[in-house]
């Protein structure tokens, strides 16, 4: 993996000429290759092209579906062989000058976004999991009044956003009163959307003020390579909340919107479904 560190002019590449260059190597899209791009994209230009090699195949597929999630635009591809490399040059686009239903990833000022860890124990074992959760580790449960009186503080010094994330927060018995102490602020539970289907974490969800929004992260457009990540069978939840058929969360009646968000803080989310409770309540 390398990255063309300097903004030349014009690099010659299979794609024409290119302002940057990234080569991802075997990199996926969910195992780190979209942070190098988004990094590489941030020192660009409207306009710029920015070119991609890749001898990863998955990524002949999700790339395109991630730049038209983010509103940028893939200008040309080229595959040197059937089995790769494949070669992408796509042009930066900034503001309202596409349509697109998708977050653009607009930067949070420092110190109005505050990250909660509610638990560390999740149903499933991500190989890339910064925080090492799996069913079997320790639960380490945020408590609801360590919660309220930190979410008090930062309220109080101008915080605007939090991220409740774990784990997966709905394995805290506790995640509604941990909710209604983030109240006020802009609230979202970053959840694998597996376990919610029946019983109290039914409930759980029901509950919820419809001001919270759930951020479901898929590490693929196609499940093989999500669940390679996350384990056989894990892309049937995820897949669920962001619309397509799946158990975990059919008969809610969501209203639906998406996003894209590369976060360095807790490894690769890429293809995110953010999904709103509506006020309409299924059993």
């Amino acid at each position: 993996m390398t990255v063309d560190e300097g903004r030349a002019a014009a690099t010659p590449t299979p794609v024409g000429d290119v302002n940057r260059l990234v080569d991802g190597g075997d990199m996926d899209c969910g195992s780190g290759l979209l942070l190098l791009i988004t990094r590489a994209m941030r020192r660009l230009e409207h306009g710029d092209l920015l070119g991609i090699r890749s001898a990863e195949p998955s990524v002949a597929v999700d790339l395109p579906i991630w730049a038209e999630l983010v509103g940028h635009e893939v200008a040309h591809e080229h595959v040197e062989t059937a089995g790769g490399p494949w070669w992408f040059a796509v042009r930066k686009v900034v503001g309202p000058a596409q349509d697109t239903m998708f977050t653009l990833g607009d930067r949070t000022p420092v110190g109005q976004r505050l990250w909660a860890y509610t638990n560390f124990d999740c149903n499933l074992a991500c190989s890339y999991c910064c925080a090492e959760s799996s069913p079997k580790a320790a639960a380490r449960r945020l408590t609801p009044e360590v919660a309220r009186e930190v979410f008090a503080q930062f309220r109080s010094m101008g915080g605007r956003e939090l991220f409740l994330t774990g784990g997966e927060p709905f394995m805290h018995p506790q995640l509604g009163e941990l909710v209604e102490a983030g109240d006020g602020l802009d609230r979202t539970i970053l959840t694998n959307a597996m376990v919610f289907a029946r019983g109290t974490r039914r409930a759980t969800l029901e509950q919820l003020d419809r001001s919270v929004v759930l951020q479901v992260s898929l590490d693929s457009a196609t499940p093989e390579v999500h669940d390679a990540q996350r384990g056989a069978g894990s892309g049937r939840g995820p897949s669920a909340a962001s619309g397509r058929p799946g158990p975990s969360a059919s008969g809610c009646g969501w209203p639906r919107r998406s996003t894209t968000r590369t976060r360095p803080e807790c490894g690769p989310c890429t293809f995110g479904s953010t999904t709103k409770p509506s006020t309409r309540r299924s059993g």
